[in-house]
């Protein structure tokens, strides 16, 4: 889906929506965010955000740096495995 984001110096906010599917309920699930402007992470902190699901009670996910990537990642423990929608917003500086 296409999704905003905003840049104000060197902050970036982005926000929108992603379908996840996971394999297996109540397990570890993690998916990579690209980052709208580019950034050189290098510790989890440099980026924070949350997501949720509409559809399913109690299934949030932490958002938060991929050093190794340069990307955000969205971790959660799944709640089933249908298809739901997670909406997302999070904050990063560009380094």
């Amino acid at each position: 889906y296409l999704c905003q984001y905003q840049r104000v110096g060197s902050v970036v906010t982005v926000s929108g929506h992603v379908d996840v599917d996971p394999t297996l309920a109540v397990t570890d699930t993690k998916l990579g965010i690209s980052l709208p402007v580019a950034s050189n992470f290098g510790a989890v902190g440099d980026c924070a955000g949350t997501a949720a699901s509409l559809a399913i009670a109690g299934q949030c996910a932490a958002i938060l740096a991929d050093a190794a990537n340069d990307r955000a990642i969205m971790e959660w423990k799944s709640g089933d495995v249908t298809n739901q929608a997670m909406y997302f917003t999070f904050t990063y500086r560009v380094l």
